[in-house]
């Protein structure tokens, strides 16, 4: 079982850009090579998980303000699991070896700008995207302490969670009061 893990491992590394790129199959029994994650049609790139440009953004909320904005979030959080689910069903029509439609290419690269765009809308709000499958959100706020993130997953029904920005998910303790 080791082996078979070490095998799995070597398989996929992470490029600078974030994208997921298989490395040569050669070497790799059949078993394992069916547990790798497909490898995309030719020409088509998976586009990062979360876009550079999403990342770190400068407006402070409080409590009151971040609390207000999250309908809106969770409307277009809505719209941004639609578009995730599209994408998925177009990446995976194209990694399929069987006969691929003519326009499968074109839809998958237009589901995957519809998504891209989707997801800026957090950004525009000032919120910093931390991943989309599940769609992880912050807000930075300052809750007296000086500024941490509150936290929202994809589900939640409030905002409940806070963390320091250098601890991450795994420092998310619950907001009081």
């Amino acid at each position: 079982m080791q082996r078979h893990r070490k095998r799995l491992a070597d398989g996929v590394t992470y490029g600078s850009s974030g994208r997921v790129m298989m490395a040569a199959r050669a070497g790799c029994s059949a078993s394992c090579a069916a547990r790798l994650p497909p490898q995309p049609a030719p020409g088509y790139e998976m586009a990062p998980a979360v876009p550079d440009s999403l990342r770190p953004v400068s407006r402070i909320f409080t409590l009151a303000e971040a609390r207000a904005l999250l309908p809106d979030v969770r409307r277009q959080a809505a719209t941004v699991i639609g578009l995730r689910a599209d994408l998925a069903e177009s990446a995976y029509a194209l990694r399929l070896e069987e006969a691929r439609p003519a326009g499968a290419l074109p839809e998958a690269k237009a589901a995957e700008a519809r998504l891209a765009e989707a997801l800026a809308w957090f950004g525009g709000q000032g919120l910093e995207l931390k991943g989309y499958a599940p769609l992880l959100l912050d807000f930075p706020a300052d809750l007296g302490d000086g500024v941490v993130l509150l936290c929202w997953l994809e589900g939640d029904v409030d905002l409940a969670w806070w963390h320091r920005p250098e601890l991450g998910f795994a420092g998310r303790r619950p907001i009081q009061g």
